[in-house]
């Protein structure tokens, strides 16, 4: 199997500024309630879902309204079947945002996340509901992160 990291585009109508806004400092309005604020240069960044998934993560690199990355240095994921459960540590999430006539255009890329993981499956459908969410933050002001009844 070639190894293909976790990628998706989103065309949003706001600005770029709005975006990086909602992925630095409005985490909970889309992923999780459960994270904290990670919009500078090292900040580390917390998500939690339910009482035992977590992943910490570092801003490697930022470039306001542009771009970000993020390292995952800790990551556990609880589920069941699932025999390496810290697959995320040294995985770096990228985004990608460029201004466009209607809004921005979102680039995210996950990178190390491959079909090969054994989280892939899940972590695949993980990351399309909460970009899905993170459109709707965007574009309704309604986002649907996890932790909201």
């Amino acid at each position: 199997m070639s190894k293909t990291d976790y990628s998706k585009q989103l065309q949003v109508n706001v600005s770029p500024n709005s975006v990086f806004e909602a992925i630095t400092a409005e985490i909970d309005k889309w992923w999780t309630i459960h994270s904290n604020i990670a919009n500078k240069l090292s900040s580390k960044l917390c998500v939690r879902f339910g009482e035992t998934t977590v992943k910490e993560i570092l801003v490697t690199e930022i470039d306001k309204n542009k771009k970000l990355t993020w390292k995952v240095t800790k990551a556990f994921i609880d589920i069941e079947e699932l025999t390496k459960k810290d697959e995320w540590v040294g995985t770096e999430i990228k985004w990608e945002i460029i201004s466009t006539q209607q809004g921005s255009r979102i680039n995210f890329i996950h990178e190390g996340l491959t079909p090969e993981f054994q989280c892939y499956n899940a972590c695949e459908g993980g990351w399309n509901y909460f970009l899905e969410s993170l459109k709707n933050y965007l574009e309704k002001g309604k986002g649907n992160p996890h932790g909201i009844a």
